[in-house]
């Protein structure tokens, strides 16, 4: 190997180092921020319904639905309506977890045919540096960051989580179809469904 050959090999090599070196610092600096962040959030949350269903019907490879979002305040965030491929249709929940408090956020609504194509939840409510889900008129800008940048930790796609961050799955397509079904919350980590 000629010189050149091992000045371009050295150069990408400390590039490829550097730029994964970043990634790494960044996660450790969001994961140990998040214990502070943890503190802003109020201890007398209780729960909240940040997501209601109705399945209108499965068969053929194919099920559809109509999921809602909501806030806090029961406002309306996003609907989205649709059908999938598949039979069984999944809502996800990823998990902060820190200063025995554990945040659930709703991530990801698929079929066991469509992981990769399902619909991501984070784009309907994360937006400008506010989780709408958490949001509350008045509420402190220290609150409304620290439930944004736990989202943020919950949602990353980085596997080393610690233990901090779990995914909670409910299948929708068992519930009753035609009927609207409501998606409990709690700051103790516990999603339940009820009937309306």
């Amino acid at each position: 190997m000629n010189g050149r050959a091992k000045t371009a090999v050295f150069f990408f090599s400390f590039v490829f180092c550097g730029i994964l070196f970043g990634i790494i610092a960044s996660y450790v600096f969001q994961f140990f921020f998040s214990f502070s962040l943890a503190k802003a959030i109020p201890d007398n949350e209780k729960f909240f319904i940040p997501a209601k269903f109705v399945i209108y019907g499965s068969g053929y490879n194919t099920v559809s639905a109509r999921v809602w979002l909501y806030d806090r305040n029961g406002a309306e965030i996003a609907v989205i309506e649709r059908s999938w491929n598949g039979e069984k249709l999944f809502l996800e929940f990823d998990t902060a977890e820190f200063q025995q408090k554990i945040i659930p956020y709703p991530s990801h609504l698929y079929t066991e045919d469509s992981y990769k194509n399902g619909v991501r939840l984070d784009r309907y409510y994360n937006e400008k540096g506010l989780c709408r889900l958490y949001s509350d008129v008045g509420e402190p800008d220290k609150v409304k960051n620290a439930y944004y940048r736990l989202s943020l930790f919950a949602l990353s796609r980085f596997p080393l989580t610690g233990g901090h961050s779990k995914k909670i799955t409910l299948e929708l397509s068992n519930y009753k179809t035609g009927e609207l079904w409501s998606i409990i919350t709690a700051v103790d980590g516990t999603v339940s469904v009820i009937v309306n």
